[in-house]
């Protein structure tokens, strides 16, 4: 392998590990807004941030799908299952 190749290769790698930590960040910066918004009860902010087939495995007795239900459903039950006063009533 020429030296040329070498740093093509080496430039290949560094450029994923590049668009890897990337995905990481915008993944992150991704969580870090849901909570709020569900907090807030801002179903439409909340929503906003899924996608099309989305999902969510909050705990193992809640799970969201945003292709088999309105996201802004799934976020009214997540944040009426976090509730003391509905968890007793559900």
């Amino acid at each position: 392998m020429s030296e040329i190749d070498e740093l093509r290769a080496t430039v290949d790698v560094l450029a994923a590990r590049v668009r890897a930590l990337a995905d990481q960040v915008e993944i992150m910066q991704l969580v870090a807004q849901y909570g709020p918004a569900v907090d807030s009860g801002s179903g439409e902010a909340a929503a906003a941030l899924w996608t099309e087939d989305g999902s969510f495995d909050a705990v193992p007795h809640l799970r969201m799908r945003a292709g088999t239900t309105s996201p802004r459903w799934s976020v009214a039950r997540a944040t009426r299952a976090s509730s003391p006063t509905a968890a007793a009533t559900s």
